[in-house]
């Protein structure tokens, strides 16, 4: 399964919010027209709710799906020119062009920018999803892939009404990735960035003080003792699997986290570099 981009998201959400919105609108115009007393405040405000909706989605599809960097702290960014020759799609650092296929890491944000010399339809099936590209338009799609896998892409052309050209996207691990394709984690500097902006520092200290979860200075190499007696040795495993998914890897004397991971694997392996040097 790969999860679909944002713009999907938005079209859902958008659309619950307004029809939800509207039947509470509609439920207080009603009951202010039986009450009398009172009515003119309950319809004021029965006809404010759907205008607050419609803001509210506005300025999150300008936010968020206009300009998805401003939640997206990374992602890898293809350049795509696509043509009928073909699509040549240029891979995060610009080492390596694929013609009708590219591949992926699992868990990272994507976002594909692309520039069609031709009007086009780009179909992904696994994902649904279906986007119309306008010739000498640039247009940015996102999505995450989530499992392992190859997963295969048709474009058509207006007119034909066929499927005219084939490709696949392969969704490998982030170690095969940057085996093939170079170097994709920040390091040091990038791990130490986000231990502050996601909110790391709120359970996590960088100096041994104590805090609501374990410190992070001297956590490399060190023997853990989990909550069920059992020891491990705080290695690139033990990080990332405690990075990515919180509640399973509880430490001795610790509570259960009331919060989920909000950071990805290329995120986990900044922080992890960062983690490493805190001795």
């Amino acid at each position: 399964m790969i999860v679909p981009d944002r713009i999907e998201v938005f079209h859902a959400a958008g659309l619950g919010l307004l029809v939800g919105v509207s039947l509470v609108g509609a439920d207080m115009v009603v009951a202010a027209l039986r009450r009398r007393r009172q009515s003119t405040a309950m319809l004021i405000v029965a006809s404010a709710l759907p205008l607050v909706a419609v803001a509210f989605v506005v300025v999150w599809k300008w936010i968020v799906v206009d300009d998805p960097s401003a939640l997206a702290t990374d992602r890898l960014s293809y350049r795509v020119a696509a043509g009928r020759g073909g699509w040549h799609i240029r891979h995060p650092g610009g080492a390596r062009v694929g013609i009708d296929r590219f591949d992926v890491p699992i868990g990272i944000p994507i976002v594909l920018e692309i520039t069609a010399d031709t009007d086009q339809r780009f179909v992904i099936p696994a994902m649904r999803l279906d986007r119309e590209l306008v010739r000498e338009r640039r247009l940015e799609v996102w999505f995450e892939a989530t499992q392992l896998g190859t997963y295969p892409f048709a474009v058509s052309y207006p007119g034909s009404g066929l499927v005219e050209r084939h490709g696949e996207v392969r969704v490998l691990s982030l170690a095969a990735f940057e085996q093939g394709h170079g170097r994709v984690t920040q390091g040091e500097e990038g791990g130490a960035r986000l231990w502050r902006s996601c909110g790391c520092l709120a359970c996590h200290s960088n100096d041994a003080t104590p805090s609501k979860g374990p410190s992070f200075f001297g956590l490399w190499g060190s023997e853990r003792t989990l909550a069920d007696g059992t020891k491990v040795i705080a290695d690139e495993r033990y990080f990332l699997q405690s990075a990515l998914r919180p509640n399973e890897t509880i430490v001795a004397g610790y509570e259960r986290s009331s919060c989920w991971s909000s950071i990805n694997p290329l995120q986990a392996t900044a922080l992890m570099a960062w983690v490493k040097t805190l001795r």
